[in-house]
């Protein structure tokens, strides 16, 4: 149950700091939820240490992404799965965009956030 109720607040915090980037509150939630969990997701982890480091994405899309995962891992598995083939092997990213249109429980930031990504 308070795993639940921590997964809902990272998706509230991830939906809002895409609407409001500038606000620290919400970076510094997402900032230490990345330093509490970053051992339990290592493989994700090296992979956005590899983007970060290559310039394909900034400080804020690292923790952004970095809570995605996560919500993705508890509240969405077959986007879970996508989710992982688009970032970790760059495949199946027209399927991925699929389900994000056609999902309506995800908040529209997130799958905004997500499809813009993707289509670049």
């Amino acid at each position: 149950m308070r795993e639940d109720v921590y997964i809902r607040q990272l998706e509230y915090t991830v939906k809002n700091i895409i609407q409001t980037p500038r606000d620290k509150d919400l970076y510094e939630f997402l900032n230490d939820a990345y330093k509490d969990l970053q051992y339990d997701y290592g493989e994700f982890v090296c992979l956005l240490d590899g983007l970060f480091e290559s310039g394909k994405i900034t400080k804020l899309d690292y923790v952004i992404f970095f809570g995605i995962y996560i919500i993705f891992e508890k509240y969405y598995p077959y986007g879970f799965v996508l989710l992982r083939d688009v970032f970790l092997f760059g495949r199946r990213k027209e399927v991925f965009i699929y389900f994000l249109k056609n999902n309506e429980e995800m908040p529209v930031p997130i799958r905004d956030y997500l499809i813009s990504f993707v289509e670049k």
